[in-house]
C-alpha cells in the first residue's frame, strides 16, 4: 500500500498489538473490545477510520474461526462477530475482507 501513497496521503499507518492484557478489557465482550481498538488506532494515528480484528481471549467461549471486526468513524463505531473457515492463513484473509465490507457498508449506509 505505501508503493502506491509514498507520502502517506491516504494510508496513515498500522498497528498490531495486544489486547485484552487488562481487565476491564477481560470484562469486556469481544465486539466492545474490537470498537476500543478501531477507535483507539483511530484516534492514535490520526485518521477519519480505524479498523480492527481481534480473535477471543483465552478461556472464551467461541467456536474456532471467531473474529471479531469493527469499524471506527469519527461518529460511531461497529462490530461484527464471524466464524471463519478454513486454516489460519485463509481465516485471515476472509477478517480482512470482512473488516473492508463492513467499512463499506458503513460509508454507504447499506446493512
Amino acid at each position: 500500500m505505501t508503493a502506491l501513497d509514498p507520502n502517506l496521503e491516504v494510508f496513515r499507518g498500522a498497528t498490531i498489538a495486544p489486547h485484552g492484557t487488562n481487565q476491564n478489557a477481560q470484562a469486556m465482550s469481544g465486539e466492545d473490545r474490537a470498537m476500543a481498538a478501531a477507535t483507539n488506532v483511530r484516534e492514535m494515528i490520526g485518521t477519519d477510520i480505524g479498523i480492527a480484528a481481534l480473535a477471543p481471549l483465552a478461556g472464551e467461549e467461541h467456536p474456532p474461526g471467531t473474529v471479531f471486526v469493527a469499524v471506527a468513524l469519527p461518529d460511531r463505531a461497529e462490530a461484527k462477530t464471524v466464524a471463519l473457515p478454513g486454516v489460519l492463513s485463509r481465516m485471515r484473509n476472509y477478517a480482512v475482507i470482512t473488516a473492508l465490507d463492513l467499512l463499506r457498508k458503513r460509508l454507504t449506509d447499506s446493512g
